[in-house]
């Protein structure tokens, strides 16, 4: 017999509530990672079932959601996806300092237009963009003297920006911004980081004291002129014929060339690299380096290193999740994919809450990925030709 939905685990206090929002602004990701670690503790049969988690952030009933099923729902099932809103869940924390027009705070039907569209635009960038990567890495990796400490991250973050900026401010031929202007865009997008996720999440302007918002805001401001004024003089591989589209492609590179963006790609070189160069699985005696060096077929060597990075990116996700806000009232069910036993009862999530994916806890659930969910497996997708559905 069906089992009736139930609400989403766990009742926040007026003062919990408080505490979590403040611990948000601080980390979001410690934040996610903390809630469901400290659920672990308190109720671990519960939580191996993935059921939702109940939080409440900025006043707002949060569902975190880290079952792997009840993800492929929210992102793939036409029916529950109907229901929810993109925009509505990221206006008060993403909304003001990346204004519309933007891809990811559009919903159905017009982001599927949107969509469209910039998977056109991103084709013009297949003919230049290997090259222009190579180029960065090969003269980065120059810079960093032989036999010397590095911080990796703060490295891997150092090329980040490189890439993302030699890409996005330059027109694919050789015209690039100046030094400056790219050390600036820099410079303006931490500005914005810090005001987006400020622990006093208020605009507040005074010759005395300015607010960390109040000064991302402004960085956001800068950053419109700053980038408008570069797509004009034709320094971004985009082509714009009309005013229209400048300022759909200026709207979008302030997205592109975000600290967000720089540093997601830094997390996820990091692991790589670790993987590649420290993990040694069963033959202590060498590195995964040591492996791909020694593989003689091309094509068996292309199919590794694709897997090692979607098992990199599974265990190290370099965005920890996403939000989405609930339009009428839905109900995730991973019944249908599990034994009645091993799943959590359906759960309501109820009309206007905000659902969280969380996908360091889905990508780690044993019901998709069996005994070895929590254990780096470097060629676990080299055979699955469904690899990128998957993750």
């Amino acid at each position: 017999m069906p089992q009736a939905p139930v609400l989403p685990h766990g009742s926040p206090t007026a003062f919990a509530g408080l505490s979590e929002t403040f611990s948000f602004h601080a980390s979001p990701e410690s934040f996610i990672s903390s809630r469901v670690l400290a659920f672990q503790k308190s109720d671990p049969a519960l939580a191996r079932s993935r059921t939702p988690i109940h939080a409440k952030i900025l006043n707002r009933n949060v569902a975190v959601i880290s079952s792997y099923d009840h993800v492929r729902q929210i992102l793939c099932d036409a029916a529950v996806a109907s229901n929810l809103s993109s925009g509505k869940a990221y206006d008060e924390l993403m909304a003001p300092f990346f204004p519309p027009p933007n891809l990811l705070l559009l919903d159905a039907p017009e982001h599927q237009r949107q969509k469209s569209v910039w998977l056109k635009r991103m084709k013009t960038l297949e003919s230049t963009v290997c090259a222009t990567v190579s180029k960065t890495v090969l003269d980065h990796l120059c810079e960093i003297q032989s036999g010397s400490s590095i911080d990796l991250y703060e490295s891997m973050k150092s090329l980040s920006w490189k890439i993302l900026l030699s890409i996005f401010l330059s027109d694919g031929k050789g015209k690039r911004s100046e030094a400056s202007t790219r050390e600036k865009v820099e410079a303006l997008q931490e500005d914005l980081l810090r005001g987006q996720f400020s622990l006093f999440p208020i605009s507040v302007n005074t010759p005395f004291w300015r607010s960390p918002r109040s000064k991302g805001l402004e960085a956001r401001r800068g950053l419109e002129s700053l980038l408008a004024s570069e797509v004009n003089q034709g320094a971004c591989p985009f082509a714009t014929n009309t005013g229209e589209e400048r300022q759909d492609v200026a709207s979008h590179l302030l997205l592109f060339t975000s600290s967000l963006a720089a540093k997601a790609m830094a997390s996820l070189l990091t692991a790589l690299l670790l993987n590649v160069y420290v993990f040694n699985g069963m033959a202590p005696e060498s590195s995964l380096s040591d492996r791909i060096r020694a593989m003689d077929d091309r094509r068996l060597r292309s199919k590794y290193v694709k897997s090692l990075v979607l098992e990199t990116e599974r265990l190290s996700p370099p965005v920890v999740g996403i939000m989405r806000r609930t339009m009428q009232d839905i109900v995730l069910d991973s019944s249908v994919n599990r034994s009645q036993e091993q799943s959590p009862a359906p759960t309501m999530n109820p009309k206007a809450w905000d659902v969280w994916i969380y996908f360091v806890g889905a990508a780690r659930d044993p019901a998709a990925f069996g005994g070895t969910a929590e254990v780096f497996v470097p060629d676990r997708y080299v055979n699955d030709e469904s690899s990128d559905e998957r993750q």
